[in-house]
């Protein structure tokens, strides 16, 4: 189809020409597709309802339509246009709500399944997929699917849920400027969070504002968005993001202080002296043996420089933890002692050893 050929609803509707290879295509050719962009930033293109392997079914034109991220939203027909199902049965006003469902669904179970498990040709006398030459090859669960409708189904939910959705956040992502990003971040919608960090990450931009923003974000209960802030984070320079987790780490939530240390860890930071003494400020505060363990693993990839800055640790030895305890006795016994702490660590092993 030409652009020239498209008749727009708005003359201020964009039209985007697109690539795509729909995974129910006979061939590996790849299709040009006009994606249009309404004035209010929505995305919407024609497509097939079906993809017919012997020729014999009723292929109609459905339109689909996304908002500015990709996410899919709503179908429409047009008027006098029915979908069927097997044996030429037209779609209830139920099987059209559970087709918005599905559609609706991005983890569907047709995310991982290949068109040859849906359909086996077998000739036109078992014709009893979607009304054309082929037989189910594969059982799904009546909640993620319409009967009768299996591979008609499986189609739009790859138009929706396909690459197109790629090419959709890409073109968005290519029209925002920061801005729009820092509002995509404060939108109450996770999606649109996630869009921003996304877009962020492939900018590499990390101006301060934004990292504002994202430090307030992190306060947030969505855990799929704190890992992508966290992710966000490790892809920072070394110093904008030590800062950062340290600020996260002056946190009253353990949950959250592991998770920093588990960073620190992972990105092999080699942190200054300043920077310990911050993470030593949270040592009264470390009341798990996860948060402990993880902060003396960290303390052991780090230079013997630091030997001088281990005396708050021998507190831990009083702790009624012995899993803690311990873990910081066998951390401490391999450090040069004075006096003083030698006759701790002592104390300890004697009043201990059963666990040693």
């Amino acid at each position: 189809m030409a652009v020239a050929d498209i008749l727009l609803s708005s003359s201020k509707e964009k039209l985007h020409e697109v690539i795509y290879k729909h995974p129910a295509q006979k061939d590996s050719s790849q299709m040009h597709q006009i994606l249009f962009e309404t004035e209010a930033k929505e995305f919407y293109m024609d497509v097939a309802s079906v993809y017919c392997f012997e020729d014999v079914c009723k292929i109609d034109t459905i339109r689909i339509y996304w908002n500015r991220i990709g996410k899919y939203q709503r179908f429409e027909l047009q008027a006098g246009i029915a979908l069927e199902k097997a044996n030429g049965e037209l779609f209830t006003d139920q099987d059209y709500k559970k087709l918005h469902f599905i559609l609706n669904e991005e983890d569907s179970p047709f995310k991982n399944i290949r068109i040859e498990s849906i359909i086996s040709t077998q000739g036109a006398e078992h014709s009893d997929v979607d009304g054309y030459s082929g037989a189910t090859a594969i059982e799904l669960d009546e909640s993620v699917s319409i009967q009768g409708a299996v591979l008609t189904s499986y189609t739009l939910w790859h138009w929706a849920n396909g690459d197109l959705v790629k090419q959709i956040r890409k073109i968005t992502g290519e029209a925002t400027n920061a801005d729009d990003l820092l509002t995509y971040l404060r939108n109450s919608e996770a999606d649109y969070k996630l869009f921003a960090l996304e877009q962020l990450m492939v900018r590499k931009n990390f101006e301060a504002r934004l990292i504002e923003e994202i430090k307030e974000q992190y306060k947030g209960n969505c855990l799929p968005l704190k890992r992508n802030i966290i992710s966000y984070l490790e892809s920072a320079p070394k110093e904008i993001y030590q800062n950062v987790m340290l600020d996260l780490f002056k946190s009253e939530d353990s949950k959250q202080r592991i998770t920093c240390l588990q960073s620190l860890l992972h990105t092999n930071s080699n942190l200054s002296s300043d920077a310990y003494s911050k993470l030593y400020r949270q040592l009264n505060n470390m009341e798990t043996y996860q948060e402990v363990d993880l902060f003396l693993s960290l303390l052991e990839k780090q230079s013997q420089e630091l030997e001088a800055r281990i005396a708050p640790l021998y507190s831990l030895l009083a702790n009624s933890n012995i899993l803690i305890s311990r873990r910081a006795f066998w951390f401490l016994e391999r450090k040069n002692a004075s006096k003083e702490q030698q006759k701790l660590l002592n104390d300890f092993a004697k009043k201990n050893k059963d666990y040693l």
